[in-house]
């Protein structure tokens, strides 16, 4: 979805946003991004929940395509926050 409405320079920013976590005890970093996301285990999963929508966090805002105006842009990153907000929500009720 970031590669689609900004381009790669969003996924590089979420990279580089993942890499720049402190280390903090019972945290897993992510020094090389998400490149290994299909092998993730569930405990890395619940680590990236942990920090994701901190990450993700105005990311399409700074980064959009041109083709898309501030206001879209301000919901389409509004709407990819409430979807980890509410993924984080729902992983925390099963």
């Amino acid at each position: 979805m970031l590669r689609e409405l900004c381009g790669q320079i969003a996924v590089d920013t979420l990279d580089d946003r993942l890499a720049k976590i402190p280390r903090f005890p019972g945290l897993k970093l992510f020094k090389n991004g998400l490149e290994n996301i299909k092998r993730f285990t569930a405990d890395e999963f619940r680590n990236m929940m942990k920090v994701f929508i901190f990450v993700i966090e105005g990311i399409i805002i700074k980064h959009h395509k041109e083709s898309m105006n501030n206001n879209q842009a301000k919901r389409a990153d509004e709407s990819l926050v409430k979807v980890f907000y509410c993924w984080n929500n729902m992983y925390l009720y099963s």
